[in-house]
């Protein structure tokens, strides 16, 4: 039998039946094989979107108790996605503004903040971090910060070599460069406090030096 005359023979069975009767024949014959396609396609779509059109993050920041205006935020995401040449429609650069909460009857929601933020950071969703000074000590524990001498094993740009900021490390309480105080820098020349740290989920290797150097030449 073709499948002309099987969809003719299956039309014919169903125009004799009622409405009660086609849902009953539906859920029987056919519900279970359209849920299992639509489960299916649903899949297929996410698929797609999570694997295949899905940009790769190649800059993620968060900044914290330092003002950034407007240009500085698109400095800091298509701006560093232009001056590389990055494509965006494979690549993107985000960073997220935020202003931690004051130690009040928020406190509990400033800590939940500040594991969230330490637990990104440790994964990898986090490259850097902008800071004022408080919060700079105030992370100091969390082990996220990188060695800017494992970093930059050649070396700082000379801008920046007398701006280094020194921290604690969390168990041994050896003092190492974690920080790049860019205060004077064209974009955060309005601050007085911008602490640059880089965090030890960076991408890559090569992604500080990058950064840092489209930074200080803006």
């Amino acid at each position: 039998m073709g499948i002309n005359e099987k969809l003719s023979k299956e039309k014919d069975k169903v125009s004799g039946m009622n409405k009660e009767q086609k849902w009953e024949y539906f859920k029987a014959y056919y519900l279970a094989k359209t849920i299992c396609v639509v489960i299916a396609i649903i899949l297929l779509i996410w698929f797609v979107n999570d694997t295949i059109l899905q940009k790769k993050v190649v800059s993620a920041g968060c900044v914290y108790s330092v003002p950034v205006s407007d240009d500085a935020k698109e400095a800091l995401t298509t701006g560093f996605l232009d001056y590389y040449h990055y494509d965006k429609n494979k690549y993107e650069a985000f960073v997220s503004i935020d202003n931690m909460f004051e130690d009040t009857e928020q406190k509990m929601d400033a800590n939940a903040q500040e594991m969230a933020l330490i637990t990104q950071a440790s994964a990898g969703e986090i490259h850097y971090l902008i800071l004022d000074r408080n919060n700079f000590d105030r992370y100091a524990s969390g082990g996220i910060y990188a060695s800017l001498d494992e970093l930059f094993k050649d070396g700082l740009p000379e801008k920046v070599k007398d701006k280094v900021i020194y921290a604690d490390e969390p168990e041994s309480g050896i003092s190492y460069p974690a920080a790049i105080d860019l205060s004077d820098t064209k974009l955060f020349g309005d601050s007085k406090e911008a602490l640059l740290v880089f965090t030890i989920g960076i991408p890559d290797k090569d992604y500080p030096k990058k950064f840092l150097d489209y930074i200080l030449n803006m």
